[in-house]
């Protein structure tokens, strides 16, 4: 048997099934089952208001606050990624995957950058007024 098209006849598209709507078509689902299985999770754990900094790091909660922020930010909840990233354990935040997170918050936000308090720019980075290295 033949392959056939999007629409019905052989040799016309890759697949004889069509998408039922746009790429985008099922964000805000996704974005709502990832916060309800975060909030699931912590629940179980006890401790429904995010990670206590005196215990170990879950790598549950690790887990789903890294598939649940990038899903809350396409679906154009950048205050629900941002809470969910709260929950994070401070020792978890501080590495390099969270902090692209953190990275990703801040323009959806409207923040350019989050000020450092050991700059009064808010770099962490020294700035020169030369256009060469300094």
């Amino acid at each position: 048997m033949a392959a056939r098209g999007a629409k019905g006849r052989p040799g016309e598209g890759s697949t004889p099934w069509r998408p039922r709507s746009g790429p985008a078509r099922h964000l805000v689902r996704a974005a709502e089952r990832c916060a309800e299985a975060l909030a699931d999770a912590l629940a179980r754990r006890g401790t429904p208001g995010g990670e206590d900094p005196a215990d170990e790091p879950s790598p549950l909660i690790t887990a789903l606050v890294r598939e649940a922020v990038p899903a809350l930010l396409a679906a154009e909840r950048p205050a629900a990624a941002r809470e969910a990233y709260r929950l994070l354990h401070p020792a978890t935040r501080a590495r390099g995957r969270f902090r692209l997170l953190e990275a990703q918050l801040l323009p959806a936000e409207g923040s350019a950058r989050p000020r450092s308090p050991s700059s009064p720019t808010g770099s962490r980075w020294p700035t020169c007024a030369r256009a060469t290295r300094c």
